[in-house]
């Protein structure tokens, strides 16, 4: 009886297999059912079979002594195919397995969110959502604004409703960034001014504003320690380079990081910088109208270089700087404000006018003015650029001025020159 049961069980294995496995084709053969006719192509109507005549699961015809109904297990369904199955089934059969599923919602815009382009929205309230998905429910009406269809680039309005579709349920939140303790007191000792809506902290040298190739520790993955007791998590609104020191500002709620995005984007923000140049620029005040365009990576990696006017690849830069001081003509302190936003911008403007910033290995020109002979006299060969003030109308209304101390090496460096630097003033907000 033992060799019976056992041989009869091998062969329900083979036959299993063999009616579930498909040859590898663009149109496999159609799986031939229980009263089937020679040559006929539709199936008779009626739920599913077994080659034993047992009723499978509807839709799908699986067998019910298979694996995932606890009878015969190590069966493989190596190439069936699901076109056609009934949904009902799909949450049944193991190797079929489902997301969960979330219903339609309605949401309705507040206050803080005003402004908001719909897409930005839409990737803040559903983390992990693809903008691709996001343009696709645009186009076919699925994302509507009061039941109307929207662009991406809708701006949204307090008490404006947003239809979100049926989605799949989005995967577990990622953790929180574990911080070093020393990290995290220095950073929250860098901040100088902060309300319910923005931070503004003096970001050290040395430390990149976000991640990248090869970068583990950066600004963005510590936000976390800047909450200071809010639901919202800190947001960037702009970036300062890696080596770049002073004022960075801090969205506090999606709301304020939509609006203080539209003031940069509306140049409403006055920046003005410091920097420590090699050479005195003549003349030792004005205007850099130079355009600008991103090149291939070298061995200094990817620059940005001077354009031609006529150049397609070429964006209009300006920057209006002033000479502040100078040391035997060799050195000079610059008081620089951009009045557009390129990537590194202000110093490929200051090699322009023949007065690399101090410290810039990136864009530096060994044979333009002596420029980096100082450093032999024992002057740091840190990157000489500091974001010194900051003047913007603030997202509650009136305007907040802000200012940050020069970094340990800057200090450093105009003592030794002999140049004097007033303190920073005390954050100014005007109602």
């Amino acid at each position: 009886m033992i060799g019976r049961d056992l041989v009869r069980t091998m062969m329900r294995r083979m036959c299993i297999e063999a009616l579930y496995r498909r040859p590898n084709t663009s149109k496999p053969a159609p799986l031939k059912r229980e009263g089937q006719r020679k040559g006929q192509t539709r199936m008779p109507k009626g739920p599913p079979s077994t080659p034993f005549g047992v009723t499978g699961h509807k839709g799908c015809g699986w067998p019910p002594f298979a694996p995932h109904d606890g009878g015969v297990k190590g069966v493989r369904f190596a190439n069936m195919r699901t076109a056609g199955t009934d949904p009902s089934c799909l949450t049944r059969c193991p190797s079929r397995p489902q997301t969960p599923r979330m219903t339609v919602k309605t949401h309705t815009i507040t206050e803080d969110e005003a402004d908001i382009r719909l897409d930005r929205w839409a990737r803040r309230h559903y983390e992990g959502l693809q903008q691709s998905l996001i343009q696709k429910w645009c186009r076919n009406g699925q994302i509507r604004v009061d039941g109307a269809k929207a662009e991406t680039s809708t701006r949204l309005s307090p008490g404006q409703t947003v239809r979100i579709p049926e989605m799949d349920a989005p995967a577990e939140p990622k953790p929180i960034h574990r911080v070093d303790p020393h990290d995290a007191k220095d950073l929250q000792q860098a901040v100088i001014y902060q309300d319910d809506q923005i931070i503004v902290l003096n970001k050290p040298y040395g430390l990149p504003v976000q991640g990248g190739p090869g970068i583990v520790r950066h600004l963005d993955a510590m936000l976390d320690v800047l909450r200071f007791g809010s639901e919202h998590r800190p947001r960037l609104v702009h970036r300062l380079d890696r080596d770049t020191t002073g004022l960075l500002l801090l969205a506090r709620t999606p709301g304020t990081a939509g609006k203080l995005a539209a003031l940069f984007r509306g140049r409403d923000i006055s920046k003005t910088y410091w920097a420590v140049v090699a050479g005195r620029p003549l003349p030792v005040e004005g205007r850099i109208d130079l355009p600008l365009k991103r090149i291939p990576g070298g061995s200094r990696g990817e620059r940005t270089a001077p354009a031609e006017r006529d150049d397609p690849d070429g964006a209009r830069a300006i920057t209006d700087y002033q000479t502040l001081d100078n040391a035997s003509q060799k050195l000079a302190w610059l008081e620089l404000k951009p009045q557009t936003g390129r990537t590194h911008q202000l110093r490929v403007h200051c090699v322009a006018i023949k007065a690399p910033i101090l410290g810039d290995e990136k864009y530096e020109e060994p044979d333009q003015n002596l420029a980096f002979s100082a450093l032999i006299e024992g002057l740091s060969s840190d990157l000489h650029l500091h974001a010194r003030r900051l003047d913007l109308p603030h997202p509650a209304g009136g305007s907040l001025t802000v200012e940050a101390d020069l970094p340990p090496h800057m200090k450093a460096t105009f003592k030794t020159l002999g140049f004097h630097a007033p303190a920073a003033k005390a954050p100014i907000r005007r109602k």
